[in-house]
């Protein structure tokens, strides 16, 4: 009868009779009520005080339900959870455990949608990780102090990898100061680290292709953003055409927009940024690991397509270290409903350009960011969606009357 009890207070999320019950009676932190634990209860439910509470108290975080083989993870995994996720996670929960049906948290989260909870399980690393270059035992080129540990971290965490972001983020608005930005002055060090993990994740005890490449693109954008402030091009603003006009209603990216823009610029047919494109083919080619099984598939795909063209590299460096779609909209990609400057996607709303409706942006800073380039493309992406809607009520009109 206490367990069943015990289990109901926690399934309605009533935080003090669960802390009531388990201080009279302790043996029911992983007491089992039709194969689910308390945990697998609560983690379902999306009660994350009770899952830290029963966490700290001893419950056994990697414990399966008896029925499906189903572990905490999964359970937040297919609720979309991302906070919860990512706590089982720094608790120790297991991502490569399977159920009975051989899938993991990660397979099972894409299977029902929950994209960005795939990508959180698939790119997680354990901020002990990071922490350890803060230590006085490490070399001097690798320490790292807690502060800046803390902006690496939370530069690995971040699920967009689309250059201009980390530009954006390493590079934000005065007013906007984050611990991330604090990376830019100490680049040297940044990257040393960066190629440290890079390794640690890429060898015969422990591989990790998919991080072990993003920290080589992480690391590629920090070189190429201390590479142009101490560069003669450091003071321009406009990119290889000379000094344009900066925005004055643009008060993000102080030190870095010209690289930005440079990386935005966009080249024919369709507009798509060129800058950003070579940038990324040189990134594959840096990789110091060419037996790697994942990076092989990245070249097989990038190589066979011509700068301008979709798919573009980031789509593709993208698939293969988040597991999922492409990360930017692109014309003649499926629309991802992502920022065309900056990658930001769900659960930000992307207003679509009022002319071409072929390019998307999750803020007015980002379309006056893209402005200087999108106007000279506009009016041939807006011939292109017309053509495509035309195109497509013929096809219905031709249906009706097929069906008729």
């Amino acid at each position: 009868m206490q367990i069943s009890e015990f289990q109901e207070a926690v399934i309605k999320g009533d935080f003090e009779q669960v802390k009531l019950q388990l201080s009279t009676d302790r043996t029911l932190i992983n007491c089992s009520k039709d194969g689910l634990t308390p945990l697998h209860q609560a983690c379902f439910h999306g009660h994350i005080d009770i899952v830290e509470y029963l966490l700290k108290n001893g419950a056994d975080i990697n414990a399966r339900d008896t029925n499906q083989g189903y572990t905490t993870l999964m359970f937040a995994a297919i609720t979309g959870n991302t906070r919860l996720t990512e706590m089982l996670l720094q608790y120790g929960a297991r991502s490569g455990d399977t159920n009975k049906l051989g899938r993991t948290a990660a397979q099972m989260a894409a299977f029902v949608g929950n994209h960005r909870v795939t990508t959180l399980i698939n790119n997680f690393l354990e901020k002990a990780q990071v922490d350890y270059y803060t230590q006085s035992s490490v070399p001097t080129k690798l320490r790292l102090t807690s502060n800046l540990a803390d902006g690496l971290y939370g530069l690995i965490s971040c699920s967009n990898i689309t250059p201009v972001k980390i530009f954006l983020l390493l590079d934000p608005d005065p007013k906007n100061v984050t611990i991330v930005s604090s990376l830019l002055d100490h680049c040297t060090v940044v990257v040393n680290v960066l190629d440290d993990l890079l390794d640690k994740f890429f060898n015969p005890h422990q591989t990790h292709e998919a991080l072990a490449l993003k920290f080589h693109l992480l690391a590629c954008c920090l070189r190429k953003a201390q590479e142009y402030l101490t560069s003669d091009a450091q003071p321009r603003v406009g990119g290889e055409s000379g000094v344009e006009k900066r925005d004055s209603q643009l008060t993000i990216a102080p030190r870095l927009l010209g690289l930005i823009r440079i990386f935005l610029r966009g080249g024919d047919p369709h507009g798509l940024p060129i800058g950003q494109e070579k940038f990324l083919r040189q990134t594959l080619l840096s990789f110091p690991h060419h037996e790697s099984t994942l990076w092989k598939h990245v070249v097989n795909q990038v190589s066979g397509v011509q700068p301008g063209y979709s798919p573009t590299s980031l789509s593709v460096i993208d698939r293969a270290i988040t597991g999922q779609g492409p990360t930017v909209m692109v014309f003649g990609d499926e629309p991802s409903h992502c920022c065309t400057t900056c990658g930001d996607g769900q659960p930000v709303k992307i207003m679509l350009c009022r002319e071409c409706k072929e390019v998307g942006y999750c803020s007015v800073t980002c379309q006056r960011l893209h402005w200087f380039t999108h106007k000279k493309f506009c009016r041939i992406l807006k011939a292109h969606h017309d053509a495509c809607e035309r195109s497509q009520k013929r096809a219905q009109t031709q249906a009706l009357a097929n069906v008729s």
